[in-house]
């Protein structure tokens, strides 16, 4: 591990002043060895966190030119072979005053193969090191807390998790895995370039559209989409999950009814052909029976339908609730994402009592094999 921190010291945690315009483009560098470990340093400038090699695109040439003076100038290596990962806008601040563009870079991300020795710059760079990818997560997350407020911008400095805009990239390259809120709260700092900026200094949200991701390939075309739209995905998903919960409910219910019916007949039988069992064995047996019987009509009441009464159903029980055509469509088509979100509590409350009148269901069923269990003695002295 190579270790140049007390050279330079924590870096600065906020933006310094600037004078040079941002070009809006940006390259980044993942470079792995055979290992499967990854190359990566604590910035020693503006903004704190792990990274790898990054850098502005500038007078370079294109982005692959970039990425090589990057890794020459921040690592002492030289790039022999490139490729292109994705490209992709993110609204991170950096040093300069903001572009054209406003706040944010046009991202080209690579994976290099590198050759020569480890020669860090001192400006640049602090503690370079080789890192697993569960080295990687755990500092990812560490960033995740930070976003979070559970460390101030001092803190996050002096131990800092990955770079708020590389974790994205990490994300995209499938080395880290972050859930949507924690890629939100981090790519808010990133916008902002740590905790405590002044609303003045905040990114332009207008601007973030100016250029658009554009990946390079379809499997990380689809990561990048999962990260933009995972929120709704996750409401599609949670709404699925409850859905399906709510089968399940109907299947164990019925379990419990085939159960218990087969239960009650046969401990019904013997309760009346049994005559010469001891008394306590046949007011067991029947105590059984009243049970088993409890247990199938609390059962029946898990399968049977639950409509709503205020209008506040979900799926075709809210469309019933609907006077026309016009108001469906008007229904349907404003912020579907709230819609999926009561939905998803909906359905979760009907789940979540059907289970507990099933657990209760279950109970009476237990309490019926206890009392048999118990009675059986008696009918044997």
């Amino acid at each position: 591990m190579h270790r140049n921190d007390t050279l330079n010291g924590t870096p600065p945690l906020t933006c310094p002043p600037a004078t040079a315009q941002c070009d809006n483009r940006s390259v980044g560098v993942i470079i792995q060895r055979d290992d499967g470990q990854y190359l990566m340093f604590d910035r020693a400038t503006f903004p704190a966190g792990v990274a790898g090699a990054a850098g502005h695109i500038d007078d370079h040439g294109d982005g692959a030119d970039a990425a090589r003076a990057e890794v020459a100038e921040e690592l002492g290596l030289t790039a022999t072979s490139l490729t292109l990962e994705l490209t992709a806008w993110r609204s991170n601040r950096c040093r300069r005053l903001p572009g054209q563009a406003g706040v944010g870079h046009q991202w080209e991300l690579y994976r290099a193969e590198v050759s020569g020795t480890l020669n860090p710059s001192v400006r640049e760079t602090r503690n370079v090191r080789w890192l697993r990818d569960v080295e990687l997560q755990e500092l990812a997350d560490q960033t995740a807390a930070y976003a979070a407020g559970l460390m101030t911008d001092e803190e996050f400095a002096k131990d800092p998790g990955i770079e708020p805009v590389w974790v994205a990239w990490l994300q995209a390259a499938g080395i880290i895995s972050m859930s949507a809120e924690e890629l939100s709260l981090i790519d808010e700092v990133a916008a902002n370039g740590s905790l405590s900026v002044p609303p003045t200094q905040k990114a332009d949200p207008e601007r973030e559209g100016a250029l658009a991701p554009v990946p390079t390939t379809p499997q990380l075309r689809a990561r990048l989409e999962r990260l933009d739209d995972s929120g709704a995905a996750d409401l599609i998903a949670e709404t699925a999950a409850a859905r399906t919960e709510l089968m399940r409910t109907d299947t164990k219910a019925n379990t419990v009814l085939a159960f218990a019916g087969g239960a009650f007949s046969v401990l019904a039988a013997l309760s009346v052909l049994a005559s010469g069992l001891a008394l306590p064995t046949r007011v067991g047996l029947w105590v059984a029976v009243a049970l088993l019987a409890s247990a199938s009509a609390v059962a029946l009441t898990v399968i049977r339908p639950t409509l709503p009464r205020h209008g506040d159903g979900t799926g075709f029980t809210a469309h019933a609730a609907v006077g026309d055509v016009e108001e469906l469509l008007d229904q349907l088509a404003a912020d579907p994402e709230s819609r999926r979100a009561r939905d998803v509590i909906r359905l979760s409350q009907i789940a979540c009592a059907k289970y507990r009148v099933l657990r209760t269901a279950v109970d009476l069923m237990l309490a019926a094999l206890g009392v048999v269990v118990i009675s059986i003695p008696f009918g044997l002295l």
